[in-house]
């Protein structure tokens, strides 16, 4: 970083200012900042690396990704984009549950906080304490195959208590085709899929993508904790992860019409240097195997159960 950012923001891009810098939480975010001349640091990059201290801090963390996030965003604030004592921080958080919370994490933290009201906003302002200890995101313990894994599953990341059907069903077709060289792994989430193909030695190796920055953090956790060979872009092409001779995706069905176009379009391309395993929920397989037809000549439905996987190529 050449210059010294006038203040962060995190989770509120309606503030956004000229010299402002951007701790994006999701690709889109990234994006925008981007295209408008802000520097933007993607969430699981700020975590991972460091970043250039600014004078201000504006921080609002989505209330639906929940009290666990904010404290990471807190300690995040602490550690690297605040000067401890010195930095002035804003935290905006809505008062029908949000800011309670925001209130209770800060104190707790040892915050000293003037908090004024904004119409359904509450807002704590004060100097960042010294930061506390990185705080440890929740997991869950479950078996793909024969691995019993551990997975960080935090910050609203789909699935967060359990291996969900559509992923374990996808797993399991794709064991069918045996050990690959390479596998990727499109909307990788927290990575169950990616880490759950090294540890059966199913895959030499995951290239796995997603938008959501946080979730792709807890992907890095998952993948350094089971000394897994998985590269991560933050990513929603996924003709960007290159030619590999498996693909797996658990579709994202609750995408926008336009972008759920595009990515299925993106996926079919893949099935033409390689196989493609897409799993989508069962009530939805007739649509999706007629619009692959039309991208496609040969799309199979491989497994079914509660979901059903779609094989192209």
């Amino acid at each position: 970083m050449t210059k010294r950012p006038a203040r962060w923001v995190l989770g509120d891009a309606s503030v956004w200012r000229p010299d402002d810098a951007v701790v994006s939480l999701t690709l889109a975010e990234h994006l925008e900042a981007v295209r408008r001349g802000l520097l933007s640091v993607p969430f699981h990059d700020a975590v991972a690396g460091a970043a250039e201290p600014a004078p201000q801090v504006h921080v609002a963390p989505p209330r639906w990704r929940g009290y666990s996030f904010a404290a990471a965003v807190e300690w995040l604030v602490c550690s690297k984009l605040a000067v401890p004592e010195s930095s002035e921080v804003e935290w905006a958080a809505d008062r029908r549950g949000g800011a309670t919370g925001v209130r209770r994490l800060l104190t707790e933290r040892g915050w000293t906080l003037l908090e004024t009201r904004d119409g359904p906003l509450r807002r704590f302002k004060g100097p960042a304490p010294p930061p506390g200890p990185e705080p440890i995101p929740r997991s869950f313990r479950d078996r793909l195959g024969g691995a019993e894994l551990t997975f960080a599953a935090d910050w609203g990341a789909f699935s967060g208590d359990r291996i969900d059907d559509g992923t374990r069903l996808l797993f399991e077709a794709a064991s069918e085709l045996g050990p690959q060289s390479v596998v990727a792994d499109i909307g990788t989430g927290y990575g169950p899929l990616a880490v759950g193909l090294l540890a059966n030695g199913l895959a030499e190796r995951v290239v796995a993508s997603d938008i959501d920055s946080p979730s792709l953090a807890l992907a890095e956790t998952n993948v350094a904790a089971h000394g897994a060979g998985t590269s991560l872009v933050f990513s929603a092409d996924p003709g960007s992860l290159g030619p590999t001779p498996l693909t797996v995706c658990n579709f994202p069905t609750h995408a926008g019409r336009e972008d759920a176009q595009e990515l299925l379009d993106a996926l079919v391309r893949r099935s033409r240097d390689g196989v493609l395993l897409m799993v989508v929920h069962g009530s939805l397989e007739r649509a999706f195997i007629e619009k692959v037809s039309q991208r496609s000549n040969k799309p199979t439905v491989v497994a079914r159960r509660t979901h059903s996987v779609i094989r192209c190529g």
